[in-house]
């Protein structure tokens, strides 16, 4: 106790026409024919299986995994991790500023914060309990883009428009950021 659930929590697909996944404790990468799991590494992140600020009563999936053609990054609320294309192996590390990962009674844990993308620079941003955080492709810290909620999604359109989207004080937000 608990279960071992392997539910698929976040995907994404890379230019290398691979998928990239991420359930409560794993990541890996599958062929696009579905047939053949390229590769399945542990994260450690051991998520809790209901997530309070995505949502309770049912399995909700996470915006915690975005690709590019030279790695794949993840996130746990409290850190980001740009990782190995091939093998899923951690090659840098970075806080996030503000952000939230809480150990349950069960030894899970909990995001209070989520989203993460990738610009066509190869920056990536992610969410934090109070703003969005941009990263360059080796997580060297560039800028700080506050709001007034947790983050829980983040999206970064073609002319560098960040949305980002969350909950606080009982309200869903939106938020645009040039």
């Amino acid at each position: 106790f608990p279960p071992s659930i392997q539910e698929v929590s976040s995907i994404c697909m890379a230019p290398n026409n691979n998928y990239y996944f991420i359930t409560l404790d794993t990541v890996g990468s599958i062929n696009t024919a579905l047939t053949t799991i390229n590769f399945k590494a542990r994260t450690m992140y051991n998520f809790d299986y209901y997530i309070p600020g995505y949502g309770f009563g049912t399995k909700q999936p996470i915006s915690a995994i975005r690709a590019n053609a030279n790695a794949f990054y993840t996130m746990n609320g409290a850190t980001v991790h740009k990782r190995d294309l091939g093998t899923g192996a951690v090659t840098a590390t970075a806080a996030i500023p503000g952000g939230s990962n809480t150990a349950t009674f069960f030894g899970t844990r909990i995001n209070g914060n989520g989203g993460l993308d990738i610009d066509a620079n190869g920056n990536v941003y992610v969410g934090s309990v109070n703003q969005v955080v941009k990263y360059d492709a080796n997580l060297n810290q560039l800028a700080t883009y506050p709001t007034s909620f947790a983050v829980y999604d983040v999206d970064v359109n073609n002319n560098g428009e960040i949305a980002a989207c969350g909950y606080g004080g009982g309200n869903g937000y939106i938020q645009t950021i040039n």
